[in-house]
């Protein structure tokens, strides 16, 4: 568990943490599991899938680069 690492951090550190948690993925097989708030596109597009959660419901759940076509809809 990485905790609140993300307070505080900015871009391009939070940039490297994400680098860790890619080789903790394709290297070591574990999922991660990360809350942001506010992302940039550039930190949102290097996940593999986006849960977005409004009112304690998921309102999207898919790749990063196909949800503003989702609410577009």
């Amino acid at each position: 568990c990485v905790g609140c690492v993300w307070f505080g951090l900015d871009s391009y550190s939070a940039q490297k943490v994400i680098k860790v948690m890619q080789r903790l993925v394709s290297n070591e097989r574990k999922t991660v599991v990360c809350i942001i708030h506010q992302p940039s596109i550039e930190l949102l597009n290097v996940f593999n899938q986006l849960i977005l959660v409004a009112d304690g419901r998921i309102a999207y759940s898919g790749p990063p680069n196909k949800a503003i076509s989702f609410f577009e809809r």
